[in-house]
This record gives C-alpha cells, structure tokens and sequence, in this order.
C-alpha cells in the first residue's frame, strides 16, 4: 500500500511539473469516471488466411518481428505523444500473455506496428481476457507514426503478418474496429476482412454487459 501511495504522488508530482495542476485534476477526474463507467461500440472483423493474400512491398521499408524489451521500450519512447499506445493497465495485463509485434521499420527505426494477440487476447476497451481457439489469431492495435501515413505502410504490415500466420498454421485472424475509424475500417475491408457482427459494451463498476459474447462470436465463424 505505501509504495501504492508513494508511486502516485511522485506521479502526481510529475504531471503538475510538466503539464499543470488543471491537468492533474482533469486525469483525475477521468480516472475516477472510468472505474465508475464505461462502454464503446465496435464492428468486429474477420478473415480466413487461405483466401489470396495480397503481396504488399514498400521500398526502403522492413517488416520484421520485433522483441518485447524492444517493442515496449518504443511504446514507452512515444506514449508522451500518443498516449493510447502505452497504457500501463494493458502492458501489465499482457506481459505474459503469447503475443507477435509486427513492426515496420526505415533506417532500423521504427515507424509503425502491428500487435497481435494468439492463445489469450487482452482487449482493453473490455479490460477482458478472451481465450482464443488454437488457429486464431486477434489484432490489438494497429499503429503508424503520423508523418509516414498514407503510404500504405498499414496494409503492408497488415499483409506481411497474414502471410506469417498462415505460414505458422493459423487460419483465421480477427480485429474489432470503432465505428468512428473509417480510415481503418477501409484499410482492413481492402485486405479482405468482413464484419461479423456489432459488439456493445457496458461496465458500471466491475459489472459488465456485452451485446454479443466475443468468444461465441469469434467460434461461429466457420
């Protein structure tokens, strides 16, 4: 409990050095609103990697698996600016879960990822685990620095993975996608993934309500 205590006020402390007291409070008041009530609708989305795969390739850009003291280690790098890439909560709940990051890299630098979740998928809009069938595999987040977008560069790390999964013995992948994010919605419906279904979620508390059951409706694609 004290190095519970000790951590958030040295956290306080930085964000009012940094950032201000008005926007300690307004994190504060978010926090307090987000373990009392949240929810979110998304489109789930699905594809069976025997289909044709398109071969997608970006000059001077590298697809490559990266490790996880690496992949973190950048998150970390840029959660200052895109603050939804590191979520502490997230990190901790996955850390030991199995999981590939795909990123995509210029000059050995990264500039984009693609997280993907097998066996056990953390979904953080539902703060729930989801057991995975043996040859599924769930996208995370999907992820491309602002000044590199428009390249193409989503699709070709979107592309690259399928092919390695499928490779590894996986034949079908999903991910679920706000309403909001058509520019998602279009890279992913480009590549060949359907929706199967809206999925609508209510937490009050720690009680939670789903519109549809995500591990019924990923096994009941066939």
């Amino acid at each position: 409990m004290k190095n519970c205590f000790s951590y958030y006020y040295y956290k306080s402390k930085e964000i009012v050095k940094k950032e201000g007291f008005s926007t300690l409070i307004k994190k504060g008041i978010y926090k307090i609103k987000i373990l009392i009530y949240a929810t979110n609708k998304a489109i789930w989305f699905y594809r069976f990697l025997n289909n044709t795969i398109p071969q997608i390739n970006i000059p001077n850009i590298k697809i490559v698996i990266a490790s996880q003291s690496e992949f973190e280690a950048w998150l970390q790098q840029h959660q200052t600016k895109f603050p939804w890439i590191y979520v502490e909560q997230e990190v901790l709940a996955t850390r030991n879960d199995p999981k590939i990051a795909f990123v995509a890299k210029v000059n050995d630098k990264i500039i984009g990822y693609l997280k993907v979740a097998v066996k056990n998928a953390y979904i953080l809009d539902y703060d729930t685990h989801i057991k995975l069938p043996s040859d599924v595999a769930f996208i995370q987040d999907t992820f491309v620095l602002p000044e590199f977008r428009r390249r193409g560069i989503a699709k070709c790390i979107i592309s690259k993975a399928i092919i390695y999964l499928k490779r590894h013995g996986y034949s079908k992948i999903f991910c679920h996608i706000p309403q909001w994010n058509i520019a998602s919605i279009h890279t992913y419906t480009s590549l060949g993934f359907k929706p199967c279904g809206n999925i609508r979620f209510l937490r009050i508390f720690k009680w939670k309500i789903y519109t549809k059951n995500p591990e019924k409706l990923i096994k009941a694609i066939q």
